[in-house]
């Protein structure tokens, strides 16, 4: 057994190449626009108390105040102007485009009365403002501000009042729901409320109040690793002149979907949940959220402007360092990622600013690129050295059926692992718990089923592809319905893997996401076209080598950066729940979490879907000599992916509490699925994070070569050789190279549309493309091996049904994701099976293709 407390001379070595990092200048300033002057007059239009969001990628400012230090807030001169900046043209020189400026902004909209000091949320239907001051009195107004661009114009829209007049108050988006905290005056704890937009004419709802005293607040929404959730920062002022200690403020969060459950903090039992303090000295004047996790607080320490970074997951705050500018004017919101902020320069002159995280990455290094390059340079030579035995169809899709056992069972363990386990995995353990260990026994599980009652059948016809059985079974249409879906389904599943490892080349090399995704999507490209599913499988073997080589030498390195090395990592991750396996919840309302039974049953349909209809699977059953074999090739994999479960889970854990222990090394450019990746690249040495990224290269190429010669051979052999489409063996075998490369494009032209876009986890977003697709397709095998009575009718209706019920599920539902596929699967079955029951009989003989006649052919 490994000690991993006692430092290896070696790896001591190796990690006094690694530098340590602190946070530094955490922001990059740059000039967003100059002030607007008000209409009418010379003056600027205040920003102090304004109405501030976005709305269709504009900058909306409404009201605000100017008042003179001192004065009391009855003096305060408060506007009724509205004014919006364009910001899609904001950076934009070109005199040519649709604004005559950089900077243009609109003006000439007004409030219906002057207002200021309310609350302000920027949603996806427009901006929302709610109380304030009218300068007599705290009103309880609520309204919707959109901006038109084709017109030119701002909407305003009525919601319904704030259930008090209120003045300080905090609000933030949380879905289609807006939250607001609201302090009466001389109270000691604020309301609070909830709206949703979608079914406003239901009003405001009252919440549990945020058990902390403060005398101003700031709300935000931000991301806790499982849920969007709600910060309620409270900034307590009333102490800074008898105790400056205690000039600092609190963090709280609010969960919805807890709340929506009933689940309390069982600590405090309350349904808020304290986080850590900030620090002392941190005078709170704006509080944003940014990235993945992050929330930025931006302050002051006397006369120095200062920038706090909080962690949601770990729970940590970080000194970001110092600010360039002095906030001043009350203008703070996010927008694509970049913070946009008022506040004054050296020479005291107002304007606008855009603020954006600094990348913390260390150059990726010659070293590091060399390693990867004879990576890449030893999979293409594979792809090469087959392709000279490819004669034919058979030899390109088959291996001539020649593929020794032990090689086809690491193949499909390659296949199934993906940079999804690689990375995906290891960032949901970090970001929650080890609830998905339970997925890896349902695996072996699985495969033993497979090899008892699936296996026989596409052994006994000798299907190149998996659907041939569709029709043998039911009818053409079956094949052809199946062979889609699961193209389909291989399409999405290779953008999806290329997207998670193109996250972690951008963070680790000179890169871009899509420049990541093109460069991989080109080298899978090479070798599964040249070399055919031969050149797959041995590569995958390779490469489950490197999957496991890598993932052990980053949990090494992990636990050797952790102060107390394995025994405080378990303490620490322990402590903070990371090693929850089993949430026994049973209520009516558990379908939507990661409870025991979603877990178990929603694995096993995951595991259906892979094993009983996935051409990418069922094609290495049919690349080894004998069934025996094929047997053989299954059950390597199932046991291979126990230890791998409990490796990955192992490394997201590891890497939570190295981050929790060392939060300054966190990066908010990084999203949660790329927490290895940003390891690999700030805390491994140099040629180690190189073959690191040759592993998660690996991870990636092992899947998408095996999609690519995948859908490759159910589209010619399901729908060209099918219909005799063309003349030669030679054709055939062009074609399939050719489909190869056309299929492998579409899924790298997917990826690059997935990089644009926020998705939290692409697990979560894996397990629903599952659903969608392939759960009616396994529902499809499963009705012809396990039934008698079910037709060709009755299976296509069911598929059919499978898909829209499912759609209808993600689309209206909170169930859990892991679900899908048992739901796709289950629909599909029981329609399918009714449906047959009105239509007569096919006359057609199904001897050896259900398990009541398994042994009549």
């Amino acid at each position: 057994m490994i000690n991993f407390n006692k430092r290896l001379p070696l790896l001591f070595l190796l990690a006094a190449l690694v530098t340590t990092r602190s946070w530094g200048e955490s922001l990059h300033w740059t000039e967003c626009a100059g002030l607007p002057p008000a209409s009418g007059n010379s003056e600027r239009i205040p920003f102090a108390g304004a109405y501030a969001g976005v709305s269709n990628d504009a900058l909306i400012i409404a009201g605000g105040a100017h008042r003179v230090a001192g004065d009391p807030l009855e003096k305060a001169r408060l506007f009724d102007d509205i004014v919006v900046l364009p910001l899609s043209n904001a950076e934009s020189p070109d005199s040519s485009a649709v604004e005559p400026t950089p900077y243009a902004w609109r003006s000439g909209f007004h409030l219906d009365s002057p207002l200021a000091f309310g609350a302000s949320a920027s949603t996806d239907q427009g901006l929302v403002c709610l109380g304030g001051w009218n300068g007599t009195r705290n009103v309880d107004d609520a309204f919707l501000m959109t901006w038109d661009a084709e017109r030119r114009t701002v909407h305003k829209t009525d919601l319904p009042s704030l259930p008090l007049p209120s003045r300080n108050c905090a609000a933030a988006a949380v879905g289609t729901n807006v939250y607001v905290a609201a302090l009466e005056p001389g109270a000691s704890a604020a309301h609070f409320w909830r709206l949703n937009l979608e079914h406003r004419q239901s009003g405001w709802q009252e919440l549990p109040t945020c058990p902390s005293e403060a005398d101003q607040f700031f709300a935000v929404s931000q991301h806790n690793g499982e849920n969007d959730c709600f910060y309620l920062i409270c900034q307590n002022r009333s102490n800074s002149n008898a105790d400056p200690a205690r000039n600092g403020a609190s963090i709280w969060e609010f969960n919805p979907a807890r709340y929506d459950r009933g689940i309390k903090n069982s600590a405090a039992d309350s349904f808020w949940r304290k986080m850590a303090d900030a620090p002392p000295y941190a005078n709170i004047s704006a509080a944003l959220p940014i990235g993945q996790g992050f929330i930025f607080a931006f302050g002051a320490n006397g006369d120095d402007n200062t920038v706090g970074i909080f962690h949601t997951i770990t729970n940590t705050w970080v000194d970001g360092g110092a600010a360039s500018i002095r906030l001043k004017g009350g203008i703070s919101l996010v927008w694509h990622n970049r913070f946009i902020l008022s506040g004054v320069d050296e020479s005291s002159t107002a304007k606008l600013w855009f603020a954006q995280p600094t990348n913390k990455t260390r150059p990726f290094g010659a070293i590091n690129f060399a390693v990867l390059i004879l990576y890449l340079i030893g999979m293409a030579g594979v792809g090469l050295y087959f392709m000279r035995k490819n004669k034919n169809t058979e030899d390109y899709f088959r291996g001539g059926q020649s593929i020794p056992w032990w090689v086809a069972g690491c193949s499909i363990f390659a296949t199934m692992l993906s940079s999804i386990t690689y990375m995906a995995l290891p960032a949901k353990a970090f970001a929650v718990d080890w609830t998905y260990l339970l997925s890896f026994p349902i695996i072996l599980l699985v495969s033993i089923f497979v090899i008892t009652l699936i296996l026989p059948f596409f052994r006994r016809i000798n299907a190149t592809s998996a659907y041939e059985y569709l029709e043998l079974r039911f009818n053409l249409g079956a094949r052809l319905l199946g062979s889609s879906l699961f193209i389909l389904f291989h399409i999405g599943r290779m953008a999806i893997v290329l997207y998670l490892s193109a996250l972690a080349l951008a963070a680790i090399t000179p890169f871009t996401q899509v420049q990541a995704i093109l460069i991989m999507g080109l080298f899978s490209l090479l070798y599964s076209t040249l070399g055919g599913i031969e050149a797959v499988v041995w590569t995958d073997t390779i490469q489950t080598f490197v999957l496991f080589g890598g993932a052990i030498i980053i949990l090494i390195f992990a636990i050797q950066r952790i102060d107390g090395g394995f025994v405080e990592m378990a303490r620490i991750a322990a402590a903070d729940g990371k090693f929850t396996v089993i949430h026994w919840d049973w209520d009516k309302m558990s379908y939507t979490v990661t409870a025991f039974w979603v877990i178990l049953f929603g694995g096993i349909g995951q595991n259906l879907v892979s094993y009983t209809s996935d051409q990418a699977v069922v094609q290495r059953y049919m690349t080894t000599p004998d069934e025996k074999t094929a047997a053989k090739a299954i059950l390597t994999n199932g046991i291979l992916s126990q230890p791998v479960g409990l490796l990955f889970l192992a490394l997201g854990a590891a890497l939570f509490v190295f981050y929790k222990m060392h939060p300054a090394h966190l990066d908010p450019t990084f999203k949660i699925d790329a927490v290895m990746p940003m390891f690999i690249a700030q805390e491994l040495p140099v040629g180690v994070a190189g073959l690191i990224v040759a592993g998660i290269f690996a991870a990636a190429q092992s899947t998408v070569s095996t999609s690519m010669n995948s859908t490759a051979t159910a589209f010619i052999t399901d729908f060209i050789r099918r219909f005799s489409l063309l003349a030669s063996e030679r054709a055939y075998f062009n074609l399939a190279r050719t489909a190869t490369l056309l299929f492998g494009a579409a899924g790298v032209a997917l990826a690059v549309l997935l990089a644009g876009a926020d998705i939290k986890s692409m697990l979560d977003s894996f397990f629903s493309v599952i659903g969608l697709f392939g759960g009616s397709l396994a529902g499809m095998f499963l009705l012809g091996i396990f039934t008698k009575r079910t037709n060709g009718v009755g299976v296509l209706i069911g598929a059919v049904t499978g898909g829209i019920v499912l759609y209808l599920v993600q689309s209206n539902t909170t169930a859990h994701v892991y679900l899908y596929a048992l739901i796709g699967i289950s629909a599909s079955m029981i329609v399918g099976y009714l449906f047959s029951l009105p239509f007569a009989m096919s006359a057609k003989p199904i001897d050896g293709l259900s398990i009541f006649s398994m042994d009549k052919k």
